[in-house]
Order: C-alpha cells, then sequence, then structure tokens
C-alpha cells in the first residue's frame, strides 16, 4: 500500500502507541510529544520511520485517519 494513502491528513491513532495529529509544512507527520488531552507521547524514533515512509513495517494496517 503506498505510504501516502495510508497516511491522512490529520493521523488519529496509531494501534497502541496513542496519537499524533497533523503534519508540518513538509507533510512530515508531527510527533513525539503530548499533542491532544487523550494522547500519549509517540517516540521520536517511531516518527521518523513513519514519516521514512516504512510505518508499515512498524504497525499493523490499523491507522485512523480524521477528516
Amino acid at each position: 500500500m503506498d505510504s501516502g494513502a495510508v497516511m491522512t491528513r490529520s493521523i488519529r491513532s496509531i494501534g497502541r502507541y496513542g496519537y499524533v495529529h497533523g503534519r508540518d509544512s513538509r507533510g512530515r507527520i508531527n510527533g513525539g510529544r503530548k499533542l491532544s488531552p487523550g494522547g500519549h507521547q509517540v517516540s521520536t524514533l517511531l516518527c521518523r520511520r513513519i514519516n521514512a515512509g516504512t510505518e508499515e513495517a512498524v504497525l499493523p494496517a490499523a491507522w485512523h485517519g480524521a477528516p
């Protein structure tokens, strides 16, 4: 699956790793800090792997994108 199709504009949940919301100007996800009241910290390494397009290898295909 194309990682661009997997990653929607606002990523709501990444399996059991917690929450990541939004992207920066270069289209990379924002993470590594608490971004929402119900959210969890997401490791910088995990964000790097997701931004590198290898998220399918790290996570199951259980991504839920918000509109």
